[in-house]
């Protein structure tokens, strides 16, 4: 609290991991990254969805 104003602040995240060395498709990690952050949205906000890229 600040100045007797309470802020609410929440974050839904999407994450990608790839076990890959060297050589992987930034733009598929990414792909895939967006996918789960809108599918964090849709299942209500406030939540991290993962899936590997594997």
């Amino acid at each position: 609290m600040h100045n007797n104003v309470t802020l609410r602040v929440s974050a839904s995240l999407g994450v990608s991991a790839s076990e890959e060395r060297g050589e992987y498709q930034f733009e598929a990690l990414q792909s895939v990254a967006d996918g789960r952050l809108y599918l964090a949205k849709q299942n209500g906000r406030n939540q991290v969805c993962f899936r590997s890229a594997a």
